[in-house]
């Protein structure tokens, strides 16, 4: 990672910024009718808490991610690449509310792109 991406996280509070971040990215993620449904009977203790840990690497923290794979965690739930984008368009956005650069959300955008076969099973992400 990039010395850019650890000022990240830094830079937003450490891990009390990523509690907030979480909460305020969530804030917008459950409001949208288009992702709502997927979140039906989650617990959102424990996935804010997985996100937490998750958007930590991704801005360049520790790492105590579990090592539960993402496309076991996903399998099933029909998230298309439109569900993805979607949803990391809420995280550009909130990346944006706390003052963060461009060129640094889409740093870190690229770094969660990475994932997109885990979650949908294809790379057609537009982010």
């Amino acid at each position: 990672m990039t010395d850019d991406i650890v000022t990240l996280y830094k830079r937003i509070g450490g891990r009390p910024g990523i509690v907030i971040l979480v909460d305020s990215f969530y804030q917008k993620v459950l409001e949208d009718d288009s992702l709502r449904d997927f979140f039906i009977g989650v617990p959102m203790d424990h996935l804010k808490k997985m996100q937490e840990e998750f958007f930590s690497i991704a801005l360049g923290g520790p790492s105590e991610y579990s090592d539960i794979k993402l496309a076991h965690a996903h399998q099933g739930m029909d998230i298309a690449t439109r569900h993805f984008d979607r949803f990391v368009s809420f995280f550009f956005a909130t990346l944006e509310s706390l003052d963060i650069s461009d060129d640094e959300r889409y740093q870190v955008i690229s770094q969660i792109n990475t994932y997109v076969d885990d979650i949908v099973g294809d790379s057609q992400s537009l982010m």
